[in-house]
C-alpha cells in the first residue's frame, strides 16, 4: 500500500519554525498553538502578498527543521514493514525543494528525491492509499478515496478523518497498520 505523508506541520514542525522566523524578523510573537486557521500566513500573521513567502526563502528554513517526536521512527517502521512511502508537499518557493530534500536525506537513508518526493497541490489526485496530512481541504477531498490520518491542530479540530493522531506517540504505528488492515478486509 502507498502511504503519502505530508511534511509541513505533519512530520516537521513547520508552525514552530514559521513563528520563530516571524519573531526574528520583528513580527509579533506567536506560538504554534495560537494558530487558528490553516491559511495562517495571510489571516493571522497579517502578511502582505509581497512578504508572504520571505521567511520560507531564508537559508536553512527547511533544511534543519525539527521533526515531531517519533515521526521519523514511525515513518521508518512503516517503510520497514513494506509500505511504499511517498512524501508529498506543496513547494511554494524554489528554495523549499532543496531544503526539504536535504532534510529528508538526513532522516531516511533510503530516500531518493526523484522517487519518494511528490510536489503537488492537488493531493486528492494521488492514487489510492493512505494520506497523512494536516490540511483540512486535503482530508475533505480525500475521504472515500483514500484512508486518511490527520495530526490534530487547533485549525483542524472540526475535521473528520479515519484516524486523528495527537502526536506521533508509540501506538501510532499500530493504529495506522490496523486501519490499513481493516480497510483492506472491508474491500474483500
Amino acid at each position: 500500500m502507498n502511504i503519502y505523508a505530508d511534511l509541513d506541520s505533519t512530520i516537521y514542525k513547520f508552525l514552530d519554525r514559521f513563528c520563530l522566523y516571524h519573531k526574528l524578523n520583528g513580527g509579533k510573537e506567536y506560538k504554534p498553538e495560537d494558530i487558528e486557521s490553516y491559511d495562517f500566513m495571510t489571516n493571522q500573521f497579517g502578511l502582505e502578498e509581497s512578504k508572504k513567502f520571505n521567511y520560507l526563502k531564508q537559508s536553512k528554513f527547511f533544511d534543519d527543521m525539527e521533526t515531531y517526536d517519533n515521526a521519523i521512527e514511525i515513518i521508518q517502521a512503516l517503510y520497514d514493514a513494506g509500505y511504499t512511502i511517498y512524501f508529498v508537499s506543496t513547494i511554494v518557493v524554489p528554495e523549499a525543494y532543496a531544503g526539504k530534500v536535504n532534510a529528508l536525506e538526513k532522516a531516511f537513508p533510503w530516500f531518493d528525491h526523484s522517487r519518494h518526493l511528490k510536489t503537488m497541490t492537488d493531493k486528492h489526485l494521488l492514487v489510492s492509499g493512505l494520506i497523512i496530512d494536516d490540511n483540512p481541504t486535503v482530508i475533505d477531498s480525500s475521504n472515500g478515496h483514500h484512508i486518511t490520518v490527520m495530526p490534530s491542530h487547533k485549525f483542524n479540530l472540526h475535521q473528520k478523518a479515519d484516524l486523528i493522531i495527537d502526536g506521533w506517540n508509540s501506538d501510532v504505528f499500530n493504529k495506522i497498520v490496523n486501519l490499513i488492515e481493516t480497510q483492506l478486509r472491508m474491500k474483500i
